[in-house]
């Protein structure tokens, strides 16, 4: 189970673990007792670790699903990460507590910061970055979450190989209204790459509904 006191790579070790034992075979279980998914819809799961997942179903290509677990930190904070799967290995990408609040603050201001973090995960099907100075701009519904360019890359022993994992996390989120001209001028850029990348149905609803 995940503590407050664990450090990156014992975190890392954690998440990976139920990742594989338990949360990929949860799901593709899941998927396929609901059959075709036609709106997107929020569940939350505790795994027999004790973890706390967030999954959010989506009915791109009949059926997709997103992965977030939570960190607990000291002092009552947290961090959200996404987890994401690639051939060659996984990125977990974190959203913390401050992210939460500036998203209830300056863009769902009718909801509590996880209740608006939650919200716009649902909302964000894809994450679309791209660095600017020395700082990662990633487009999320309503605005942009700004983190640093450099991670913290860590190898998990997986017996046979070594399993890469790419740490990252934001470290404040900036509405639209609240952007400056050149970062305007580079969110857009992200959002042109996103639409050219993987199309329009993987933009933000708000991104959507604008192109």
């Amino acid at each position: 189970m995940l503590v407050e006191s664990m450090s990156d790579m014992e975190f890392v070790l954690e998440v990976v673990r139920d990742f594989n034992d338990e949360m990929m075979h949860y799901v593709k279980r899941a998927v396929e007792k609901k059959g075709r998914i036609k709106r997107r819809q929020a569940s939350s799961y505790k795994s027999k670790k004790g973890n706390h997942w967030l999954i959010i179903y989506r009915p791109q290509y009949e059926g997709q699903v997103g992965l977030y677990i939570k960190r607990p930190q000291t002092n009552n904070r947290y961090t959200w990460y996404a987890l994401m799967p690639s051939y060659n290995g996984i990125t977990l990408f974190g959203f913390n507590k401050h992210v939460a609040q500036r998203i209830s603050e300056r863009f769902s201001t009718d909801m509590t910061p996880f209740e608006a973090l939650k919200d716009m995960f649902i909302r964000t099907p894809a994450i679309n970055q791209i660095e600017f100075d020395s700082q990662f701009y990633t487009r999320v519904n309503g605005g942009v979450c700004i983190g640093p360019v450099m991670g913290k890359r860590i190898n998990i022993d997986m017996k046979f190989k070594e399993l890469p994992v790419e740490l990252r996390t934001t470290k404040t989120f900036i509405s639209d209204d609240l952007l400056f001209d050149d970062q305007e001028e580079v969110t857009h850029e992200a959002i042109v790459r996103g639409l050219e990348r993987l199309g329009r149905e993987y933009l933000t609803d708000q991104d959507r509904d604008a192109f």
